[in-house]
């Protein structure tokens, strides 16, 4: 559901409609396990701060690809960096799809027009705003995503009935699994 990227010693997740479509699934198949990733993103922040920051600052590298190169050689800075493309050049269009299907069940609309205007707007807004605009759009578009699960959650725990009945129904149906 999160994708980490490690770039100067700094992890960012990828919070898209993948990840919003896809863990109440997951939690609603593997229960409050789920939950345990939450110390997997702590450790890997507080490793990267730690461990990896200090090094690429104290060598002033503007990316991993160039501590790697550095560390080992041009041809392993290469290997990963193809190895990066290709896992973006696979995710990317999951990204679109997954969103895009939602809509089409929502609204009918077809699913390859979404998706082509979609990309479209996307080319549109980095082409004119550059990496500007990439970061303003991601930064609404979380904002938005947060509010939507909060009002999704607060609607969603009033018409059943509460908290209380929320973790009763959990108990009953087995989901309160820590371990």
């Amino acid at each position: 559901m999160f994708r980490k990227i490690d770039e100067i010693g700094a992890t960012y997740f990828y919070v898209s409609g993948v990840t919003i479509l896809g863990t109440p699934s997951e939690i609603y198949n593997f229960g409050t396990q789920y939950w345990y990733i939450i110390i997997a993103i702590w450790l890997s922040g507080l490793v990267v701060a730690y461990v990896y920051l200090p090094v690429f600052l104290t060598l002033q590298v503007n990316s991993s690809y160039e501590y790697l190169e550095l560390r080992f050689n041009r041809v392993i800075r290469t290997i990963v960096s193809v190895f990066f493309v290709l896992d973006e050049v696979m995710f990317l269009p999951i990204v679109i799809y997954v969103p895009s299907l939602a809509f089409n069940q929502v609204t009918g609309i077809d699913i390859h027009l979404i998706g082509t205007v979609v990309c479209a707007v996307c080319i549109f807004y980095t082409m004119l705003g550059g990496l500007q605009a990439v970061v303003w759009t991601d930064s609404w578009q979380v904002i938005a995503m947060f509010i939507s699960v909060v009002v999704v959650i607060s609607l969603g725990t009033y018409s059943i009935g509460g908290p209380s009945v929320i973790i009763d129904l959990t108990s009953k149906g087995k989901r309160f699994e820590f371990f």
